[in-house]
């Protein structure tokens, strides 16, 4: 009898943002697919903290964004936000001052220029294309949202750059846009187009195949170049594209490349989690995450946050929730998407014991390079994807110049972390309620290079009440004997090992007895 290890999470209770119990379980697992069709469960990709924001005096733990910049100097540079001071390079020192939060910042790169919009303080900032890339301006533009002209107007979260000019949103619907090639302009009678289809709230902004699109609280609508003559907005609805979905809030929403991940809204009420591709809303989560998130954030009043990265061909949708104590972010559970199945990722290196990933720059200019991120605490972090299943603090050196794609990193003797994975296979019953005794059970996987153990726990009757579990070694295919009796049983394996393994299933030997 083989149960088959790959599941998505399914939460059977929760209290708040804790999931109390689930049948089918994953904590830092993700799952992948064979040339054959069999599917498996493997460690999430493992990560390097480049940058321990604890370590350097002064440092809130209120990170913002980052973003590599390829026009700052002949090397580019990243530039990073945490609570109110602006940093290039790294965080010894801060190039600006701006106004403190917690929430994400969104940089949009135009043609010679770095924006920094700040939806939570209703200002935006510029860096131009000039030696030394530190002077940041603040936009003051009268007629820019939040200044003189426009006082009433608050931003919301994202920012679009096309065809040559930056595109912002507020939260009565409306979409302003920029002078020609320049953040530093803005004509509020004449450069403003409003989302028109609800009267609904205006909550993120961003770009999709070319189109700017603007995310209600009940609707999505699209918005192309039309060319249209001085005098009015350069854009145009597209009549002919809207859904009638909303989202949530703007900084549980992240784009990778043209697909757009965002936390929606029924018109009835409850969240969902959906993937903007090609101009249509597909259903990511499952009815469980649904009631998860839906409970966690509108009935418990967690909040959330959310961004990503794209490693191995695979994509990640990284949500975080998280509370404010003491000013600070605190995360109480990531939940993650691999683009098959939810799993809970933790990571020991990060001081909250979670992934609370805010921030992730993406690749920008011609050459080669590796994205990075930044958490909730200031670390910034890039991803390990080199299929050894350790988080690492400061193992890595950044090279700022001649981009090289292999071995973009090298060792400077950091410590790490295994990467602790667990898989549950849900509760079994053989399809009957006799009792089952169990002969022999094998982990179905890779043979591991060296001695290295797992753990196999079982729950009988429900999932709530794991055993200490019994040590296998995946070096030599060792079968666990004596098993015991039972009606109907949760499998769980936990494997804390510094090689990337793939379980596949547990397959036991059983007789049937009577009732």
């Amino acid at each position: 009898m083989k149960l088959p290890i790959v599941k998505s999470l399914h939460i059977e209770n929760f209290t708040g943002t804790a999931i109390t119990n689930a049948d089918y379980f994953n904590k830092n697992a993700i799952i992948g697919e064979y040339d054959d069709g069999r599917m498996y469960a493997t460690q999430r990709p493992s990560i390097d903290i480049f940058e321990d924001a604890s370590a350097t005096p002064g440092i809130p733990e209120k990170g913002r964004g980052v973003y590599f910049w390829h026009d700052a100097g002949a090397s580019g540079d990243r530039y990073i936000v945490v609570d109110n001071k602006v940093y290039k390079g790294n965080l010894s020192t801060a190039i600006h001052t701006i106004s403190g939060g917690t929430k994400p910042v969104y940089f949009v790169e135009m043609v010679n220029w770095l924006v920094i919009l700040d939806p939570e303080n209703n200002e935006g900032w510029y860096i131009e294309n000039t030696t030394p890339w530190t002077t940041v301006v603040q936009i003051t533009a009268a007629d820019f949202p939040g200044q003189s002209n426009n006082l009433a107007e608050e931003l919301v979260a994202g920012g679009a750059f096309l065809d040559g000019r930056l595109y912002v949103a507020t939260k009565t619907s409306k979409i302003y846009n920029s002078g020609a090639n320049s953040p530093v302009t803005w004509n509020l009678t004449t450069d403003t187009i409003s989302a028109e289809r609800e009267s609904d709230i205006g909550v993120y902004i961003d770009k999709h195949r070319d189109h700017v699109v603007m995310f209600g609280s009940r609707t999505i609508e699209f918005f192309y170049n039309a060319g249209n003559p001085a005098g009015q907005s350069p854009l145009s609805r597209r009549r002919d594209l809207f859904h009638n979905t909303g989202i949530m809030q703007g900084d549980a929403a992240w784009r990778e490349g043209d697909d757009i991940y965002f936390v929606g809204t029924y018109p009835s009420g409850p969240l969902t989690v959906k993937k903007l591709i090609d101009f249509q809303v597909q259903t990511i989560s499952t009815p469980e995450i649904e009631t998860f998130i839906t409970n966690a954030r509108l009935k418990e009043k967690a909040n959330f946050v959310s961004s990503g990265f794209t490693a191995g061909q695979r994509t990640f949708y990284v949500i975080t929730f998280y509370r404010i104590v003491g000013g600070v972010i605190s995360a109480s559970i990531t939940i993650t998407f691999d683009g098959i199945s939810w799993s809970i990722w933790e990571s020991s290196l990060c001081d909250c014991g979670k992934f609370p990933l805010i921030g992730w720059s993406v690749r920008s200019g011609s050459d080669a390079r590796v994205g990075e991120g930044i958490f909730a605490n200031g670390d910034l972090l890039t991803v390990s994807d080199i299929f050894v299943p350790v988080d690492t603090l400061l193992s890595s050196a950044y090279i700022l110049t001649d981009y090289v794609q292999s071995g973009y990193y090298i060792s400077t003797g950091g410590t790490g972390n295994n990467i602790e994975m667990t898989v549950r296979t849900g509760p079994f019953d053989g399809d009957t309620n006799y009792w089952k005794f169990g002969h022999t059970l094998e982990v179905v996987g890779d043979e591991s290079s060296a001695s290295l153990n797992a753990t196999v726990k079982w729950s009988d009757g429900n999932s709530l009440s794991f055993n200490a579990g019994r040590t296998v070694d995946l070096s030599t295919k060792q079968k666990l004997t004596r098993l015991g009796r039972f009606k109907r049983r949760n499998h769980e394996v936990v494997i804390n090992i510094a090689e990337q393994y793939r379980i596949e299933a547990l397959e036991m030997q059983l007789t049937e007895g009577d009732h």
